[in-house]
C-alpha cells in the first residue's frame, strides 16, 4: 500500500489551518505527511506532524516581485514547469496514496493530474464554482475574464506540451461537479449547495476546533488564533467585561495592509458610545500607534485571542474572511461585514441570506454605528447567527472525513 500523502497549499494561515487536524489524523494511523509549500507555515505543518518540503528555492528562480509569486496566476504556472524537473524524482521515491491539494493551488491541481495521482481538494473558501461566481464570488468570475484575454493562455499551451493535461482556465480554479473537494462549513451554509452533486462535497464544518476533543486546538499550541490572530502580549489580554454593556470586537483580519483607515473611522464612529465596550485587533504596533489615545472604553491590540473575545461579544466587524466568519457563527454573534476582496462579498451575501448579519457598502462613522445598533436591537440576528453556529459544528468529524477520502480513492482502509 502506497503510505504518502502529499499535499500542495499556498504559503497562507488560512488555507493549511483547516488541513491541520485532517493532516495529524491521517500521521498518526501511519501515512508520511508531506506538505509542499514555503517555511512560512512550517509551525502549522510541525503541529500536523507532516514534513515540510520546501519551495522557496524554486521560488528564488523566478522572475518577479517575490511578494506575488504564491498567488500570481502566471508565477503559479512557472513554478509549475520548475517543480515538474523534481516531481518525478518525488514520485518514485515516495509513492502517494493521494494528493490533497489547496484549491487555489493551479500547480497542484495540474502536477496531480499529469502523474495520474489521485486527488481530492481542500477547498479553503466556500465552494467557488460557475454556478457560486455568478451569484457570489463575482470577483472569481472577473479574474477568469481578466485572464482568458492575457498570456495565461501561452503558458496553459507551454504546459500541454510538457505533458500536462489542457485545462480550460475556470477548470484551474473551480471546483467541478466531478471533483471529490472537502470545504470547511456546512452544507446550510455553503451557497447553491442543494445544486451540487453532494457525494463529490464532504462538508466539514469546525472539525479543526473543541469539537475534537482537543482543548483549544493547533491555533492555541502554536500561539496563533483563528483567523491568525497572534496571542497578544500579557498585559493585552485583559478583555473581561468591565461592565454589562455590549461589546464589539472588530477585526480585518491577518493584514494590515490599508486597514488604517477604517479603523480610524471605528474609532470615530464609536468615540462617543460610552455606553459601549470596543475591542479591536488591528494586526499592527503601527496602526495601534497611529490611533493614538484612545477613550477609556474603545481599546486596540495588535492580535488578540479571536475565540475568546467572540465568546463575550455581543457583535462583530470584521472584513468577511471565512475563518472569523465561522469563529463568529460557532460564538453565535452577529455580523457586520466590511467585504475588502477575494470571496469576502459573496460570504457577506450569504450571511445577509441566513439572516445572521448585514453587508456594509461602506464603512463611514456614522453607518457603522447604525449598523451595531441594528444589531443590538433585533434579536434574530444573535438567533440565526447560533442557529448556523451549530450545523458547522453537526457537520463531519474528521475520522469521517478520512473515511470519505479514502473511499473516493477506493483504499482498502476505507472500511
Amino acid at each position: 500500500m502506497n503510505s504518502t500523502i502529499m499535499v500542495f497549499v499556498l504559503p497562507y494561515i488560512g488555507h493549511i489551518t483547516p488541513m491541520v487536524p485532517l493532516l495529524r489524523y491521517f500521521g498518526e494511523r501511519g501515512y508520511a505527511v508531506r506538505v509542499y509549500s514555503t517555511p512560512s507555515i512550517a509551525p502549522y505543518v510541525e503541529k500536523a506532524g507532516a514534513l515540510l518540503v520546501s519551495l522557496d528555492d524554486l521560488y528564488d528562480q523566478m522572475e518577479g516581485d517575490a511578494s506575488d509569486h504564491a498567488i500570481n496566476p502566471l508565477a503559479m504556472m512557472d513554478l509549475l514547469m520548475l517543480m515538474d524537473e523534481q516531481m518525478e524524482q518525488e514520485i518514485r521515491i515516495h509513492p502517494p496514496a493521494f494528493a490533497l491539494v489547496d484549491a487555489a493551488t493551479i500547480w497542484g491541481r495540474l502536477l496531480a493530474e499529469k502523474y495520474r495521482i489521485p486527488m481530492i481538494l481542500s477547498s479553503a473558501p466556500m465552494i467557488i464554482n460557475r454556478l457560486t461566481m455568478k451569484e457570489y464570488f463575482r470577483y472569481f468570475e472577473q479574474l477568469m475574464q481578466i485572464l482568458e484575454t492575457g498570456v495565461m493562455e501561452e503558458k496553459l499551451e507551454e504546459a500541454a506540451k510538457a505533458g500536462f493535461p489542457k485545462k480550460e482556465i475556470y477548470a484551474l480554479y473551480t471546483v467541478e461537479q466531478e471533483e471529490n473537494c472537502i470545504v470547511y462549513v456546512s452544507k446550510e451554509l455553503q451557497p447553491c449547495a442543494d445544486q451540487m452533486q453532494s457525494y463529490h462535497i464532504f462538508y466539514a464544518g469546525y472539525v479543526n476546533d473543541e469539537k475534537e476533543g482537543r482543548d483549544n486546538s493547533l491555533e492555541d499550541e502554536v500561539g496563533l488564533k483563528a483567523g491568525g490572530e497572534r496571542d497578544a502580549a500579557p498585559q493585552d489580554t485583559e478583555h473581561e467585561r468591565s461592565s454589562s454593556r455590549p461589546l464589539i470586537y472588530i477585526s480585518m483580519g491577518t493584514s494590515s495592509i490599508n486597514t488604517g483607515f477604517f479603523f480610524k473611522n471605528c474609532v470615530t464612529a464609536f468615540q462617543n458610545r460610552e455606553e459601549l465596550d470596543i475591542v479591536m485587533a488591528v494586526c499592527s504596533e503601527e496602526i495601534v500607534k497611529q490611533l493614538g489615545d484612545l477613550p477609556g472604553h474603545i481599546r486596540a491590540y495588535p492580535y488578540v485571542d479571536q475565540k475568546e473575545i467572540l465568546k463575550k461579544a455581543d457583535v462583530v466587524i470584521f472584513h468577511g474572511g471565512l475563518n472569523t466568519l465561522r469563529d463568529s457563527l460557532v460564538a453565535g454573534v452577529p455580523m457586520i461585514i466590511c467585504p475588502r476582496a477575494f470571496d469576502q462579498e459573496g460570504n457577506a451575501k450569504r450571511v445577509e441570506e441566513l439572516g445572521a448579519g448585514i453587508a456594509l457598502a461602506n464603512n463611514r462613522p456614522e453607518t457603522l454605528w447604525r449598523a451595531v445598533r441594528l444589531m443590538l436591537s433585533v434579536p434574530s440576528y444573535r438567533e440565526n447567527s447560533f442557529r448556523v453556529g451549530q450545523t458547522l459544528l453537526r457537520s463531519g468529524t474528521v475520522e469521517e472525513a478520512a473515511r470519505w477520502i479514502l473511499s473516493c480513492i477506493g483504499s482498502e482502509d476505507a472500511s
